[in-house]
């Protein structure tokens, strides 16, 4: 877990480093806004939050390895693909 903490941290850096450099001031927060004005990306983060919330509320083992697997979710498909689709509607 100190792992991925770690690479979080790096990973949040370079996006808000990458969101800065390339889109314009006035445009920033509809990027970081993304998840909370669409409706598919905002259903998918809160599936990933159910996740987490089943491990928090109930902590076995099964759970963690699950919660994990939601992360790896969140991060390689669902936040990749929000940017990803979010740049390309500003582009």
């Amino acid at each position: 877990m100190a792992e991925q903490i770690s690479q979080e941290g790096m990973h949040n850096q370079s996006y808000q480093y990458i969101i800065e450099t390339v889109i314009p001031p006035e445009s920033r927060g509809a990027v970081y806004d993304f998840w909370r004005t669409d409706q598919v990306l905002r259903e998918r983060c809160q599936f990933i939050a159910g996740i987490y919330q089943q491990y928090v509320d109930n902590p076995t083992p099964e759970r963690y390895f699950v919660s994990l697997l939601a992360d790896f979710l969140l991060e390689g498909l669902y936040f990749y693909n929000g940017c990803a689709a979010r740049s390309a509607e500003m582009n």
